[in-house]
């Protein structure tokens, strides 16, 4: 049987650790970034490192492309570790209930 500290320490958990992380940052997508990008995205999933994000239009998207570096370190910062790697932005209407 394995010790506690051997299956902590894995990296099956870190995976799992870090698609929980990945989910969570996409359930707090509006805090984690500012209200004007919140307003025209939504935070589809994370997989694999990638954040899908759907946006209201292509000329948003377009935008966005040019703030990805940046938006990629303040999800990290958000979430306190390196696990987002990329940001997908897909053209599709949003609902914002």
């Amino acid at each position: 049987m394995k010790r506690l500290a051997e299956v902590f320490g894995s990296e099956s958990f870190t995976n799992l650790r870090n698609l929980i992380d990945g989910a969570n940052l996409v359930l707090q997508w509006e805090k984690a970034v500012d209200k004007t990008i919140s307003s025209q995205t939504e935070a589809l999933k994370f997989e694999k490192g990638t954040i899908f994000i759907k946006v209201k239009s292509s000329a948003w998207a377009n935008e966005l492309k040019f703030l990805k570096e940046k938006m990629i370190a303040r999800l990290n910062k958000y979430v306190g570790k390196n696990i987002v790697s990329d940001i997908r932005f897909l053209v599709k209407g949003v609902n914002h209930g």
